[in-house]
């Protein structure tokens, strides 16, 4: 989880996803807004 920042105040869950696919290694990275309002 990111926690707020000065001049970023919202929440985030991020997370990487690491996988070795038929083509070789795959990154998958995602981040969600656990905050109120919309992240910007």
């Amino acid at each position: 989880m990111l926690a707020p920042q000065h001049g970023y105040p919202s929440h985030l869950d991020a997370r990487v996803e690491y996988s070795l696919g038929a083509r070789g290694p795959e990154v998958a990275p995602t981040a969600h807004n656990l905050g109120e309002t919309a992240a910007p």
